[in-house]
């Protein structure tokens, strides 16, 4: 899936803008067998990169649905890669041509240069999936998702019988106990719309060590996809993990059963407690099951790592009368022995030290976290939207974003689509894989306001980003550029100069402290 054209007509600081994606095919791909899509949205803070966001993720849940009505005005052009290989362009809009102000009152569609339909569009002809991550506001997310589709409740209650709850707390009763199993038709793990909560990502970093494994058996390497993520932070590897599970009787409903069937015949040790079961995965055994018999291990239960982590997932969702199944997840993680700790020659006889996920620190959650969300993107026609992704991540893990992107997405006909304050991030792309948003007095308006960089920005000095991306005026601090100006203002003689050299970084500043000293030594002369 690739977004080729986005045309949105007036919503929130947006006016009349049109993004073309396709840009590469008008300058040339710097890497033409790159299969994937990756672009970046940038520009200071105000200027509608987010509101992008969530049009798009709000249009394409609207599309999952029988009512096509959708308030702002918006023309988006996509294609779709076939199970044959060959791609199909789609173009909705609610744009009238008379009237680009005010939306039609229905989305209408067309394959290729086709006819105009208005009817539902064929779920082959839809991204297979769009992932949505946010550092923001995320009840401000989902508040956009559930406008037109109600398909995220913020209260699930508000849609349940009442009845029904007071006969399934009857069931629980001596003598009144019914055969009937719990069944909530709502349960569905196969969504279309993956919005990853931040409160469940100990699972997404379970999820994403467990691919990063899987991708290394199925493909017979000998490295994992996040094993730089590992090694930075100082960790070897995933060594086990255990999931307890809250499992009642009657209540639960058949989906969740299901997947805590398969989840029960996978683990290596289940322990029982009260009401609470402690299901036990050891890496090392579950890749044995997994060479023997594929079914029997976790790494082998679903078809993907992302469907893997969409049924874990659903073991989150619960009633006011009965508690979510899945309680904690527990990953237990192996520590890296630094070289200097071990003697030239001789084997470590240490017993392996294992870390807790929970016992690193915020920033090491985070970065683990966030490049183990990447490592379940592995698959064809994904939409994937992340807003800032890089936030609380220091420059050096900064660096690895794209990177790890482009290892993991490669061969995959999929688009990610990220807004991004991060400098260094984009000095790993060229400027056809970059949007810069600017606010050209009170809108972002027109053609102008959506444009890329006017410098080459693969391999740039990140102070050049920040000039020419990001539009500040110096690369340095205001502080030390304020400090500098007023000394140079000031000073008077050659050794004040010399002094404030001293202390300042070679650089821009540095020379032009420089250019100072030498114009005074030519007064002097003169």
């Amino acid at each position: 899936m690739k977004l080729l054209n986005l045309r949105i007509g007036q919503y929130r600081v947006l006016r009349n803008i049109n993004i073309d994606f396709d840009r590469k095919n008008l300058v040339g791909e710097l890497n033409p067998e790159q299969k994937y899509a990756l672009d970046f949205l940038a520009g200071v803070n105000g200027t509608g990169k987010t509101t992008v966001l969530q049009i798009l993720s709000r249009l394409f849940a609207t599309l999952q649905t029988e009512n096509y009505s959708f308030p702002i005005p918006i023309e988006v052009t996509y294609s779709i890669t076939k199970k044959s290989g060959e791609e199909q362009v789609i173009t909705v809009t609610n744009i009238d041509p008379s009237d680009d102000q005010h939306p039609l009152k229905q989305l209408v569609y067309h394959e290729d240069q086709g006819e105009e339909r208005a009817e539902k569009i064929r779920p082959e002809n839809l991204p297979a999936q769009v992932v949505i991550y946010t550092t923001g506001n995320e009840v401000a997310w989902q508040r956009e998702l559930a406008t037109e589709t109600e398909k995220i409740q913020e209260d699930p209650v508000a849609v349940y019988d009442e009845t029904k709850e007071e006969q399934r707390y009857l069931n629980e009763l001596p003598g009144h106990k019914s055969p009937e199993i719990a069944d909530d038709n709502d349960l569905d793990a196969k969504q279309n719309i993956l919005y990853i909560y931040q409160d469940r990502f100990p699972l997404v970093t379970l999820c994403g060590l467990l691919a990063s494994i899987k991708d290394k058996l199925d493909k017979n390497i000998t490295y994992q996809v996040l094993q730089p993520v590992l090694n930075a932070i100082e960790l070897e590897d995933l060594r086990s993990f255990s999931l307890r599970i809250r499992q009642h009787q009657d209540l639960t409903p058949v989906p969740q059963v299901e997947i805590i069937a398969n989840l029960e015949n996978a683990a290596n040790q289940i322990i029982q407690s009260g009401a609470d079961r402690l299901l036990i995965f050891e890496i090392e055994q579950q890749i044995t099951k997994y060479q023997q018999d594929k079914l029997s291990s976790i790494f082998g239960l679903y078809d993907s790592p992302i469907l893997l982590f969409q049924f874990l997932n659903l073991l989150y969702e619960h009633r006011p009368y009965y508690d979510a199944p899945l309680q904690e997840v527990n990953i237990f993680l192996r520590k890296r022995i630094p070289e200097s700790n071990q003697p030239a020659g001789k084997v470590n006889e240490q017993p392996t030290m294992l870390h807790l996920f929970d016992w690193l620190s915020d920033g090491e959650r985070s970065f683990l976290g966030r490049m183990a969300l990447f490592a379940l993107f592995r698959a064809d026609n994904l939409l994937i939207i992340l807003d800032e992704p890089e936030v609380h991540f220091n420059d050096v893990w900064k660096r690895e974003i794209v990177h790890m992107l482009d290892q993991i997405m490669e061969g995959c006909a999929s688009h990610a689509i990220i807004s991004t304050h991060s400098s260094i991030a984009l000095t790993d792309v060229s400027q056809e894989d970059i949007l810069v948003f600017r606010r050209l007095g009170q809108y972002v308006e027109g053609d102008e306001a959506v444009m890329q960089p006017g410098i080459r920005t693969l391999g740039a000095d990140p102070s050049d980003i920040m000039v020419h991306v990001f539009g500040t005026k110096f690369a340095s601090g205001a502080h030390s550029v304020c400090y500098i100006r007023e000394k140079i203002a000031r000073s008077e003689s050659r050794d004040e100069l010399e002094k404030l050299q001293n202390a300042i970084a070679p650089g821009y500043w540095f020379y032009r402290v420089q250019l100072e000293i030498d114009q005074l030594g030519e007064q002097n002369l003169k």
